[in-house]
């Protein structure tokens, strides 16, 4: 019944125009944490791939993400709306945000051993979806 009622609401925008507003406030659990899909909408970390990386050029091919040194990380990310900016963090750290596709950002910051990068999309009414990906992280300097 809900899905059927956000669908009704979206063939309404597209023949009325209305605010996409209305779908945060018709839907309470609209916010979705640690989840890449969320119904018409949703994010992934695209890049790193699994594998083993020396400052951003994959060298060989692993279950895991190993990185040594700087990299890019980049995330795709669908919202039938405007999207006011994708942020980037490793373990919590924010690496930068991106306002425009392609969503992706240079991360050079200081880290030794397992962490977790995470990008976090918003709209402008401040509703966010985030993705996260466990990788091995080394940079000195």
């Amino acid at each position: 019944m809900k899905k059927l009622l956000v669908i009704g609401i979206i063939v309404l925008f597209l023949f009325v125009g209305l605010s996409p507003n209305i779908l945060a406030e018709l839907n309470e659990d609209f916010k979705i944490e640690n989840n890449t899909h969320s119904g018409f909408w949703w994010i992934e970390i695209t890049a790193p791939e699994p594998g083993i990386y020396v400052f951003g050029n994959k060298i060989l091919s692993a279950k895991e993400v190993i990185i040594i040194g700087a990299f890019e990380i980049e995330a795709t990310f669908q919202y039938p709306f405007d999207t006011k900016h994708v942020s980037f963090y490793i373990d919590d750290n924010w690496i930068g945000d991106v306002t425009s596709s392609p969503y992706s950002v240079y991360c050079a910051i200081k880290h030794s051993g397992f962490g977790i990068v995470k990008a976090v999309a918003f709209d402008w009414s401040g509703n966010h979806i985030e993705a996260t990906l466990d990788v091995y992280y080394y940079k000195f300097l």
